[in-house]
């Protein structure tokens, strides 16, 4: 066309859009007037696609140059100067659609024509840049058409083009050549078909006949459309909506069979319905409608017409008749045909939408023995059954691998944070600090877990830790102590609390003037001190059951033995049974820090815990993940003295390093797949296998340690900007 209609109404701005077009279609042709307008219609498509990518190059520079700072103190103080969100987002998004068409069409023509478009295109007619417009015309084009024979007929079609006076001249292909050149291939393709366009974003529009035009192509016959449909298959009644429909005949059903359908209901004998069935297979079924038809197949033979065409349907309820003689195994043979109601139940019908019945991951077989001679060093299983404590110097000698300056400074953090409850003396425990990263990575060591699985006397390998308090006594503080960890009744009339062992980990050198107390093997005769108890009156236990002097005197000493020391090496850890008496020695001489792990049986059903009283599984799992301390002790008692109200501010989860560990704290299920498998690794039979994966864990949580230190020497000043250790320390 000589005059582009965008382009003489973008510089005429005296006169409205409105007056402009108006004035200049008027004294053309119509067919002229409908060229200019899809021109229009199309140049303002491929200018809003200009500005766009304009736009999205523009905002891309703003933000890789920072370009912001110069003026704003940050890009949202930019965003609101300019109205970011009413006018550059708007753009943004749509450019995203846009690309999305793009790839869509630009894919479609790959597809067919196996090259894009700026390659299928010849040099002599190709545009400088492949609009939206012209790649969807071309996409639909070459569902059609072969590239050779689509770009012979696109030249033609520019060639006519150019050549009528007042077209317009360029000699590069349009988006209206390719449609023109597709609506001529669709005629010659399909002549007797009406060429009704379907209409989405930025299509062209293809005019419609006249009403009179169309009327006179449809008669009232030609108007009686079938509502047959195909729709998802489901369990539950079959949908009478929600369809797409083809055209087929007014219901022409007899009503005698009509009748007779309406009286067949989901509780009526087989028998009657088989008869029915029988009786309209044998006349034919080709004569019903297609309503008729599907409700027919459902009351009679229980058959699924959800997603079904009316030829499959007709031929499946034939089949039913055919073998109505054999019926159940022809049910079996195509039980996919038949809804729940009618077909025989098989175990995978609890399955869907899963296909395949699975097999179990195969548990963990625990031998001690083999445990204790790969991680228990000089310590062995008879020492363990003999005494019931063994000290473990080397389990986790790969903590000297972490710089001692990071656990000193979570340690003196937590210190710094900590206020003791007035009249309540805190007896060399910091009771702010359980979830400090140090805690963390002791809970998941997978050694440490298969020790406790070795030693318990149930050997349970589903165990979650309870949190607890860490043991950082001041010099010279008196942090003496003698008990059980049980309630003597209790365990003794129902073995509660039978397997859960005592146990911790020391990060500094004891010595015997300062480390845990036992009397090694008193667990074998837990039943006569009990008696000699109950002779002497003593009240009944607590959680905990006392040991002092005044509960185990001289006389008991005298025969059943005086806690001994047991002074653990640097990073070394001490297992106690929970029926051992045991203690602390009465006064801290030099710096001991205690960490305790009270690994805990997870009951079968996954809910409960080992000891009545104590949190359910999942109260567990959420003081993990939210680092809350517990509620209820370990010992299943209501904690009152001095526990955290809410999280510590500067706590920081430390990230998963294996999904053993991860279960060990909550954060995984015992029935995880890989949780079983690691489990399996680490307690089974291959020492290489068991000792490489501990290896690889550890590396992992030593690393993921020291960032767990580094991000919490980050958080800690913003969350106490006025009385930080950090910043104080530093």
């Amino acid at each position: 066309m000589s005059i582009n209609l965008l382009t003489l109404v973008s510089h005429n701005s005296s006169q409205s859009p409105h007056t402009i077009i108006r004035q200049y279609l008027q004294p053309l042709p119509e067919i002229e007037q409908l060229d200019h307008l899809l021109n229009l219609f199309q140049s303002a498509h491929e200018n809003l696609q200009h500005i766009s990518e304009t736009v999205v190059a523009a905002w891309a520079y703003v933000l890789e140059k920072q370009l912001w700072t110069t003026r704003y103190p940050s890009l949202e103080s930019l965003q609101q100067a300019i109205h970011f969100t009413d006018t550059i987002k708007p753009i943004l998004d749509a450019n995203k659609i846009f690309n999305s068409r793009m790839s869509s069409a630009f894919s479609t023509i790959y597809i067919n024509w196996k090259m894009l478009p700026h390659d299928a295109i010849p040099v002599a007619i190709r545009p400088s840049t492949i609009s939206q417009h012209l790649a969807r015309e071309l996409a639909r084009l070459s569902q059609i058409c072969s590239l050779e024979e689509a770009m012979n007929l696109i030249q033609k079609q520019i060639m006519v083009r150019t050549t009528v006076p007042g077209r317009w001249s360029s000699p590069t292909v349009q988006s209206l050549d390719v449609l023109k050149v597709y609506e001529n291939k669709s005629a010659l393709l399909n002549p007797s078909s009406n060429q009704l366009t379907s209409l989405s974003s930025f299509d062209v529009v293809i005019p419609l006949p006249t009403n009179t035009q169309l009327s006179s192509t449809l008669t009232s016959e030609s108007m009686q459309l079938d509502t047959g449909y195909i729709i998802n298959d489901s369990e539950t009644e079959e949908s009478e909506d929600s369809s797409i429909q083809y055209q087929r005949r007014r219901c022409k059903c007899s009503s005698k069979f009509k009748t007779r359908l309406n009286k067949i209901k989901s509780h009526t004998p087989l028998i009657e319905r088989h008869r029915f069935l029988s009786d309209t297979c044998h006349s034919g079924v080709t004569n019903l409608c297609w309503d008729h038809l599907r409700l027919f197949c459902r009351q009679t033979a229980g058959l699924y017409s959800n997603g079904i065409t009316l030829p499959i349907l007709q031929s499946r309820i034939n089949d039913v008749y055919k073998n109505l003689h054999i019926h159940n195994s022809f049910v079996h043979q195509h039980r996919n045909w038949f809804n729940k109601s009618t077909r025989d139940t098989v175990a995978t019908d609890s399955l869907i939408p899963y296909r395949y019945l699975s097999t179990p991951m195969p548990q963990p077989t625990i031998n001690p023995e083999v445990i204790f001679k790969r991680f228990g060093g000089t310590a062995t299983f008879t020492e363990w059954l003999d005494t019931g404590v063994i000290l473990l110097p080397d389990l986790c000698s790969y903590l000297n691998d972490i710089p001692q300056q990071l656990i000193d400074f979570e340690f003196n953090l937590y210190r710094h944070h900590f206020a003791e409850s007035p009249g309540q003396p805190a007896k060399g425990f910091l009771r702010n600090m359980f979830y400090s990263g140090i805690q963390q990575l002791i809970r998941q060591d997978p050694g440490w877990y298969a020790m406790q699985v070795a030693c318990r006397p149930d050997h349970e390998w589903r165990l979650i830790c309870y949190p607890y308090v860490a043991k950082d006594p001041e010099i010279g503080e008196n942090t003496g102590f003698c008990h059980m960890d049980i309630n003597i009744e209790k365990y003794l009339e129902a073995g509660i609390g039978f397997s859960q062992l005592t146990s911790s980990i020391s990060l500094d050198q004891e010595f015997e003037d300062g480390c845990t107390i036992v009397v090694p093997g008193f667990y074998k005769r837990i039943k006569e001190w009990q008696q000699r108890r109950k002779d002497r009156g003593i009240r009944p236990a607590g959680t905990t059951t006392d040991a002092s002097s005044s509960s185990y005197n001289e006389q008991d000493i005298a025969i059943f033995g005086s806690p001994k020391p047991y002074p653990c090496s640097k990073y070394g850890i001490r297992l106690t049974l929970p029926s051992n008496i045991h203690g602390s020695t009465k006064l801290t001489l030099q710096r001991r820090r205690v960490l305790y792990s009270w690994h805990t049986r997870v009951a079968a059903n996954g809910h409960d815990l080992e000891i009545p009283g104590q949190h359910s599984v999942e109260e567990l799992c959420r003081c993990h993940r939210d680092l809350e301390a517990p509620t209820r002790g370990v010992a299943g008692e209501l904690v009152t003295h001095s526990r955290p109200p809410f999280r510590f501010p500067a706590a920081i989860s430390m990230e998963s390093s294996s999904a053993l560990g991860d279960a060990l704290i909550g954060r995984r299920k015992w029935d995880d797949p890989m949780v079983i498998y690691e489990a399996n690794l680490v307690l089974g039979t291959d020492d290489n296998a068991a000792l490489q994966y501990v290896h690889e864990t550890r590396q992992k949580l030593v690393h993921n340690y020291i960032r767990c230190v580094e991000n919490m020497r980050q958080i800690e000043p913003m969350v106490f900007p006025n009385n930080s250790f950090v910043l104080q320390s530093s």
